[in-house]
């Protein structure tokens, strides 16, 4: 367990979190992050951290270098909540296709998200480990002048591992991407609508309910929604 300096005031931040790493060559290799919303109660297995959650959302966003000539980023969501047969059961799935980002694709991808949709007590996964204890305490916003919200936990999974179920979460969010991003290298960036997107973006497209993750066989908790 780690325990970060308080902030003060009235600004939300968790005061621990339960950690496992392995020992690389020049640095540590992180399985899992996970933030404990009530500092009195410590869990000391990921299984059973993971129930603090009402749900949980774990994104994933992968680029294409190159589909015709541009730089094409996809961004997976899946929704996980509470089932009596399952500790969790996938209900849903949201994938964004974006191009020409002039930030980092996650940052975007999470900015979006976060700020369209409800969250409340939510779990948000993710493998980017770039300033996240920074955006997890809130003192460096995600992007722009967008912070994490106070009801929101930041966890960071890598789908390298299977030891946590938020691991196993990351590697189907993660299989998405990449099944989402070879489609669209084989139609073409011609096929369906897309979105004129203010900032950040050229344009953005969702594809949705247009994949059936419980086909693809990524998730065998897997139901529809």
């Amino acid at each position: 367990m780690r325990y970060p300096d308080s902030l003060g005031g009235n600004q939300p931040v968790f005061d621990s979190w339960l950690e496992s790493y392995y020992v690389k060559p020049k640095k540590l290799k992180y399985q899992y992050k996970i933030p404990f919303v009530d500092p009195d109660i410590i869990i000391n297995d990921p299984w059973m951290a993971t129930g603090q959650f009402d749900w949980i959302v774990c994104t994933d966003t992968n680029v294409w270098a190159n589909i015709e000539g541009r730089e094409i980023c996809v961004a997976v969501f899946t929704w996980w909540t509470k089932s009596l047969v399952r500790p969790w059961v996938c209900s849903k799935v949201l994938c964004l296709e974006f191009a020409g980002c002039d930030c980092h694709p996650d940052h975007f991808a999470w900015k979006f998200f976060l700020g369209h949709f409800k969250t409340g007590n939510m779990g948000f996964v993710t493998d980017n480990m770039i300033d996240w204890y920074e955006m997890s305490t809130r003192q460096k916003p995600i992007l722009d002048d967008f912070y994490l919200p106070a009801d929101v936990s930041l966890i960071y999974a890598t789908a390298d591992s299977a030891d946590a179920d938020v691991n196993q979460f990351m590697r189907g969010t993660d299989k998405v991407a990449t099944a989402v991003l070879e489609q669209i290298h084989r139609d073409g960036l011609s096929k369906g609508p897309k979105s004129h997107w203010p900032e950040h973006v050229e344009y953005i497209r969702q594809w949705a309910p247009l994949i059936d993750v419980g086909a693809l066989g990524y998730f065998p908790q897997f139901r529809k929604a």
